[in-house]
């Protein structure tokens, strides 16, 4: 499932005002502008809230009618008094389901306040009684949500509720978030949210275009601590391996494994089916890459043990770019061990207490030594899924989120108590297996902080820690033990990977610096602390899109994608006519009336607005009365008791494969769907909608009652839910875009060729998750490189008259 693609209102006709009302011209006489009228900078949906009397059970229905993942949670269990809350995630879709608890059950005076600032028990009953199950926020990531705030509320926004910082204190990702609120409609807030909590890689991104350079550079400045942005070049597209390399103190090195993404640069490695060994380097090409990983773990300093080197070559020249050094083992260690039967945690460990590579004996071979590469004569494919179907009895969902780190730190003890070292394990998660009885010596299950690690080397009085087992944590944690000096306190070494080598590995400059020096390439960057020298930099590179990272804010907060010069303009006029709630912010986006959408014996007014990228759209319906039926938005206000949000569009790449999955679960406990239009609306689909569909795929329309439409944005299908709830009030729209994809302009020397992509609307990329204006797509045919465009919602003329008229037929049986 992909990103919220549109959240849309039903509201009553506005009073009058002394502004003059707003004529709407329909859709055929309604020119699409973009003005560029955000006075703050929006990225992205974030998530949407629904307030319930059971969160418990609501959000097991949705967690099994969608398919998606329990990742949080903050109810009694976690001393929340005021309410539960439970958090699903599937992609970019996050959904929050709150109920309050008693008003009236006696509280721990010294308890902990609720985690959400603003929340009141009471105005959640009183939102319950009205609404019943219903959207209480529709949560949107923005650069800074205090200056969002500020300028909403300047512009005639209503506050709810003011800038508020909300801190992780509980051992999870780290960071912060800031949250505040404004009425959107109704009792429906828009809630901003910046910052690194739970949010990795936002603000982070590339830029396409100056015009988005400029608005994320000033973004980044201004979310930067330290008013710095880090520009660099950008290798989208870029062909990228991995080389797992194992050194020992006497300078031994090997290459245990190449391993090649099949996605290319611009899909993380852990989204991306990966290949092992590599396979489309000439063997010229692995032979530099090798090199160029052995100079890299000489030059880091990593003394002995395992590393990682990810780099990128131009599959046009053949060109190198070194993307970073990790100097532990990563995620990628376990494949290659697999792949191989090396066994990377395992010698790692061995290298950490002074063995070499020449002492340890193969594995496999049993004869030769360790420091002989592996060779293998199969390939070894890793394919990112979670295969939950394959455990019977089982709940699907995680509870490990990185298992490679606990088969590393697994073999890791298993390998060092072989040896006669005791071995004391810390781990913050208990749902593990290197924390079973037995696995080490001592364990200990807590918070990974300093101050924990003291009270452990106090009690047990190590010779040394192995930090470069349990991922960033590990590695964050022992700078932090050793800038500290308490491990020279104790008289514990740092092995495995010292400080400096982590140093260089982890600051970009001082990693720019190590691979200069050893003749190897990094995308091309500079630091810059404000427009002037932001622009200088943008110069040198010499070509979009480029990346803006601000210094020393985790998850890259603020910065984002440039694809053009155009983008960094950070004025614009404002949008006449629009009215309050949005004067200042959002662009008309659509217009629909009555007789658009056919839906004259009823009546619907709707405009659809959007935020500068035209990543958010947010459509604005009311009812026209006097008509022979009553419309459906009427009934929406009646049952709801007042204006809310009704309509939850959701993208996904594969609408009939969703469509199966998730009417395979319909009849336990998912969701239904709206009854299919007649037989006489699918024959005349080809003509309307011609070749860009299969004759299969239009069959499988019919089959499952999916509407399809053509329009300027290409093609829509989509379909809805019956109501979620109780009440006939609010639904959801399942919706897949075929077609609506814009040109990607290449990197500098990029490749041309590649698979055909057109018409599966990818995985969000970094790009949309930094708030660029789409998704990442892939290829077309001709090998040009296409993504999503900008504002590909669910609003299709052709399919709203038969939507709502599916929906009225349906409330028609309500007797409503």
């Amino acid at each position: 499932m992909g990103a919220t693609a549109g959240a849309e209102a039903a509201v009553a006709p506005a009073a009058s005002s002394p502004r003059a009302p707003l004529q709407l011209v329909g859709y055929d006489n309604f020119k699409r502008h973009n003005p560029r009228s955000d006075r703050f900078a929006v990225q992205r949906f974030h998530h949407v809230e629904f307030w319930c009397a059971d969160a418990t059970n609501t959000y097991k229905r949705f967690q099994h009618g969608l398919g998606m993942t329990l990742v949080g949670k903050s109810d009694q269990s976690t001393s929340n008094a005021a309410f539960a809350s439970y958090v699903l995630q599937s992609n970019e879709l996050v959904f929050t389901f709150t109920a309050p608890y008693s008003r009236v059950a006696p509280r721990s005076a010294d308890g902990p306040p609720p985690p959400l600032p603003g929340y009141s028990q009471q105005a959640a009953y009183d939102f319950l009684n009205k609404h019943g199950l219903a959207v209480r926020a529709v949560g949107v990531l923005v650069a800074d949500a205090a200056d969002a705030y500020a300028k909403a509320t300047a512009s005639g926004g209503v506050g709810v509720l003011p800038p508020a910082r909300l801190e992780d204190c509980e051992g999870g990702a780290g960071g912060g978030a800031v949250v505040s609120e404004v009425k959107l409609y109704g009792d429906v807030v828009l809630r901003f949210v910046s910052g690194d909590y739970a949010t990795p890689g936002v603000g982070g991104g590339i830029s396409y275009n100056m015009e988005e350079f400029k608005a994320q550079v000033e973004a980044g400045i201004d979310a930067s601590m330290t008013d710095q942005v880090l520009v660099e070049k950008s290798l989208i597209g870029w062909k990228e391996f991995e080389l797992e390399v194992m050194r020992d103190l006497n300078d031994n090195c090997m290459i245990v494994c190449s391993i090649e993404n099949v996605d290319p640069m611009g899909v993380h490695t852990g989204d991306s089916i990966t290949v092992a060994p590599a396979q489309t380097l000439t063997d010229k090409e692995y032979q530099r890459l090798r090199d160029a990983s052995l100079a890299i773990i000489r030059e880091m300093g990593v003394e002995c043990g395992g590393s990682n080197v990810q780099m990128a070559v131009n599959p046009v020249d053949g060109e190198v770019m070194i993307i970073e050094m990790n100097p532990r083992v990563s995620r990628s260690s376990a494949l290659a061990s697999k792949a191989t039967g090396f066994p990377i945690a395992k010698m790692a460990a061995k290298l950490a207490v002074g063995y070499t590579l020449d002492q340890i004996p193969n594995d496999i071979t049993r004869k030769t030594p360790a420091s002989f590469e592996p060779s293998i004569d199969y390939i070894v494919t890793k394919i990112p899924k979670f295969a939950f179907e394959k455990f019977p009895g089982t709940k699907a969902e995680l509870t490990t989120q990185a298992c490679e780190f606990d088969y590393s730190g697994t073999q890791a003890c298993k390998s060092l108590r072989q040896e006669g070292y005791r071995v004391i394990l810390l781990n913050s998660n208990p749902a593990t297996i290197m924390t079973d009885p037995g696995m080490a010596d001592r364990t200990y299950v807590g918070p990974m902080t300093p101050e924990l690690v003291e009270q452990i080397l106090d009690k047990e009085r190590p010779d040394a820690i192995l930090p470069t087992m349990g991922g960033q944590t590990g590695l964050n944690l022992a700078k932090t033990l050793a800038e500290s000096g308490m491990l020279d306190k104790y008289g514990v070494e740092l092995i495995g990977a010292k400080l400096p080598s982590i140093d260089r590995a982890e600051d970009r400059e001082l990693f720019k610096q190590a691979m200069k020096r050893i003749g190897l390439n990094v995308p091309s960057s500079g630091t810059a602390s404000n427009m002037e020298e932001a622009l200088a930099i943008a110069a040198e590179i010499g070509s979009f899109p480029l990346i803006i990272r601000p210094a020393f804010t985790l998850g890259g907060t603020g910065g984002g994608i440039s694809y053009n010069m155009e983008e960094f303009a950070p004025e614009a006029p404002r949008v006449p006519g629009l009215g309050v709630l949005f004067r200042g912010r959002f662009h008309e986006f659509a217009e629909f009336v009555a007789k658009d959408v056919g839906t004259v014996d009823s009546g619907l007014n709707s405009m659809v607005l959007a935020s500068n990228n035209e990543m958010v759209l947010l459509p604005i319906n009311e009812p026209t009365f006097g008509t022979k039926r009553k419309s459906q938005i009427q009934t929406y206000l009646e049952q709801n008791e007042g204006p809310g949000l009704q309509h939850l569009a959701l993208k996904t790449n594969d609408i009939i494969a969703t469509l199966r999955e998730m009417s395979a679960r319909s009849e336990l406990g998912g969701f239904e769907f709206m009854p299919r239009p007649c037989e006489a609306y699918y024959r005349a689909l080809p003509g309307r909608i011609g070749d860009a569909l299969t004759p299969q795929q239009y069959a499988a329309l019919e089959e499952l009652g999916i509407l399809a439409d053509k329009d300027d944005q290409g093609v829509l299908l989509q379909i809805f839910t019956k109501p979620l709830g109780d009440r006939p009030t609010i639904f959801i729209e399942i919706i897949e875009r075929v077609g609506c994809t814009r040109e990607v302009p290449a990197p500098s020397g990029a490749a041309a060729g590649g698979a055909p992509g057109e018409g599966a609307l990818g995985n969000a990329a970094a790009r949309a998750a930094a708030g660029g204006a789409g998704d990442l797509v892939g290829r077309r045919a001709d090998g040009v490189a296409v993504e999503q465009a900008a504002g590909c919602g669910g609003f299709g003329k052709g399919n709203f008259g038969a939507l709502f008229l599916s929906i009225e037929e349906y409330e028609r049986t309500l007797n409503v």
